[in-house]
């Protein structure tokens, strides 16, 4: 397919196998995505297909379901004379019943850049470091201190030690 190229002259490593859904990116915390242009969207929804395939979805461990919308809703209201607050429903329903996130991309283009995009993400997300921080409980006052300190965005402990030694308490 054209996606598959597309990806493929990215430098994302694609691989063709059977799936609960359109495409997967199976990294950590990874995705499940079910693309739908409006009007796959419309007849997914009008067969019941749509909820069968969120089921499935949601069944895959360790990765997120997202359904991705191609092209205008619009097309929906046109040719089924749908009111546009029962698709709205319907894209509600997916969000907040369901719980599975819903993106809307204008063509296929976008589509492509969008999983190229999830893809780079997952790849720089996995050179990136998660340090994990633990904290003995704090004993003392001064221990109480820095750890208040510390917690503030960009200060390390050895900063939260130098601004408490050069101001000496917490309070302004």
């Amino acid at each position: 397919s054209k996606i598959v190229e597309a990806l493929e002259n990215a430098g994302i490593e694609v691989e063709v196998k059977p799936l609960p859904a359109d495409y997967a990116l199976e990294v950590d915390n990874g995705w499940i995505i079910e693309r739908k242009t409006a009007t796959d969207l419309a007849g997914s929804i009008r067969s019941g297909r749509l909820w069968r395939e969120l089921e499935k979805m949601k069944l895959v461990e360790g990765l997120k379901p997202v359904v991705a919308v191609e092209g205008s809703l619009a097309i929906i209201e046109k040719f089924t004379k749908w009111n546009p607050t029962s698709i709205i429903g319907v894209i509600n329903s997916i969000l907040f019943d369901w719980n599975v996130d819903v993106v809307f991309l204008p063509s296929r283009k976008w589509f492509i850049a969008y999983l190229i995009q999830l893809a780079k993400s997952a790849e720089v997300e996995k050179k990136r470091p998660h340090p994990l921080k633990m904290k003995e409980k704090a004993e003392r006052l001064e221990d109480y201190a820095i750890m208040v300190v510390e917690s503030l965005p960009g200060v390390s402990a050895v900063k939260a030690r130098a601004l408490l030694r050069h101001f000496k308490t917490l309070r302004c």
